[in-house]
């Protein structure tokens, strides 16, 4: 009898737990159903032609500004560095140059030399 009562509370404990699992287990299944079919619609209305397409031009652009690159790095490659060192050099001795310059006496100079042709100009003016 005591050996009947264990088996019928542990068939009962073993049946809860399979109501239990199959409550629990069934609605999170059928919500996954429900998403894989969803998804499976999606991917049915990709239009896969003009994917291909896309995919297609795609490819061609990179082959085109891989291309590009190749000849920039073979421009690139052709620079006379030294060459183009010097002319930095150049170029700052220039700036460096200019940035000396006194604007204000400059300027003097400038009015000078205006004060000092206006006259002729005047004087050239009177034969036109």
């Amino acid at each position: 009898m005591r050996l009947l009562r264990a088996c019928v509370i542990l068939l009962s404990v073993i049946a809860f737990c399979i109501v239990a699992a199959t409550a629990v287990l069934v609605p999170t299944a059928l919500i996954t159903a429900k998403e894989v079919n969803y998804s499976l619609a999606v991917v049915q209305k990709i239009d896969v032609d003009a994917l291909v397409t896309t995919v297609n031009d795609f490819t061609d652009e990179a082959g085109k500004t891989f291309t590009s690159v190749g000849s920039a790095v073979s421009v690139l490659e052709e620079l006379d560095i030294d060459t183009l060192n010097k002319t930095i050099a150049q170029l700052k001795t220039a700036v460096e140059s200019f940035s000396q310059v006194d604007i204000t006496k400059l300027n003097e100079a400038i009015e000078n030399l205006n004060d000092s042709v206006e006259p002729f100009a005047n004087f050239f003016n009177k034969f036109n």
